[in-house]
């Protein structure tokens, strides 16, 4: 069948077991695609596992939103009805799969160029952290700077900390959805693309320009792959989940701290990924590096200069109000390049004969 489901107790310490087991009954060959269990434990936990192939982050909002409503409607009784899909995945394979643009290709050729030889992987080791930080606070900074310009910051500050470097390539994880309607649709819309970014000499700086890299991704990032059949990445992925896993109902709420197993049995090709999950009152850090003295120390300075940047939007220093975009593309090209921006008085001003220059220079 599609999806296996089961029941099962266990303690804490056998609950990983049955969980990579499940993940390891999986098989595109044999179509079973979900397997999920509830485990009697200290509590009762329910554990899904979904092939890949045919899942994303955003789409466990979906499921998880509409396995809620399901169990509500089944609880009064009634047949659970949910909404209709938005666009299928078939269609958004044609529609996203147009050909680059000069302007675009050019973008990608150049970003490429960028990415180093790869290196061999040493290792590879798994880490989950949790730091209390609400990202949600975090918006409302007077710089109109997002989360994703934030935490792309605070990663290039960590990596430069530790390796002195004032450019950082990344593997970047996006969405793959911008532009297209699957608020509804499930599937792995995932595209991966190189992002350089150079670190500033102050926070502020390195805001900026994380804020420019990320807004000059043409198309959110889709089109990289048709630069070639096999194009280049880097090794070190970047995958800001947002809240993907988060829904709008109290049926379940998430556990973190008990490792689930495998997640894929293939090679890595990464030193580090780092996948970051918005868990409201808490970042979620996951993922794996290669056990090397930089690789491994990042996560945890990730943490302390997210804590770095959180305080200084906090207490910047200056009074600000929120910006319109111009404004702020102002303010922060005059701070990170030390330049001033003119607005002149429309035309150059004819003087009037009769008029004393000096009697000008004083009003002025």
């Amino acid at each position: 069948s599609v999806c296996a489901v089961a029941r099962c107790s266990a303690g804490p310490d056998k609950m990983t077991e049955i969980m990579d087991s499940l993940q390891g009954s999986l098989s595109l060959p044999d179509g079973r695609l979900i397997a999920c269990c509830i485990i009697d434990s200290d509590s009762e936990y329910l554990f899904i596992a979904v092939h890949h192939m045919v899942i994303d982050g955003i789409s466990w909002s979906i499921v998880l939103d509409d396995l809620a409503s399901s169990y509500s409607s089944i609880a009064e009784g009634k047949r659970p009805e949910l909404p209709p899909r938005t666009v299928s995945f078939s269609q958004w394979l044609i529609d996203s799969s147009s050909d680059l643009s000069a302007e675009e290709y050019e973008y990608w050729k150049e970003s490429a160029g960028h990415i180093r030889a790869p290196a061999e992987i040493s290792g590879c080791v798994p880490f989950v952290m949790k730091a209390e930080i609400n990202l949600s606070d975090l918006k409302n900074n007077g710089y109109g700077f997002e989360n994703s310009d934030i935490l792309f910051a605070s990663l290039a500050l960590a990596y430069k900390d530790l390796t002195g470097s004032d450019e950082i390539i990344v593997r970047m994880e996006g969405h793959g959805r911008s532009g297209f309607r699957t608020d509804r649709t499930v599937g792995w819309f995932t595209d991966l693309y190189p992002l350089t970014l150079k670190t500033g000499n102050t926070i502020i700086r390195t805001l900026f320009e994380s804020r420019k890299a990320l807004k000059s991704v043409p198309r959110g990032g889709i089109g990289y792959s048709r630069l070639s059949e096999s194009p280049a990445l880097p090794q070190i992925t970047f995958n800001y989940l947002s809240d993907a896993f988060v829904y709008s109902g109290s049926l379940f709420k998430s556990v973190y701290g008990i490792p689930m197993g495998r997640t894929s049995d293939m090679p890595p090709d990464e030193v580090l990924s780092l996948n970051i999950n918005d868990g409201g009152e808490a970042v979620i850090l996951s993922g794996f590096h290669d056990g090397t003295e930089i690789m491994s120390a990042i996560p945890s300075l990730f943490i302390e200069k997210l804590r770095l940047i959180r305080d200084y939007l906090e207490n910047p220093g200056v009074m600000m109000r929120p910006l319109s975009d111009s404004q702020l593309n102002v303010y922060l090209d005059e701070i990170s390049h030390s330049k001033g921006t003119a607005y002149n008085a429309p035309g150059i001003l004819r003087l009037g004969s009769g008029y004393s220059r000096e009697r000008i220079l004083d009003a002025i």
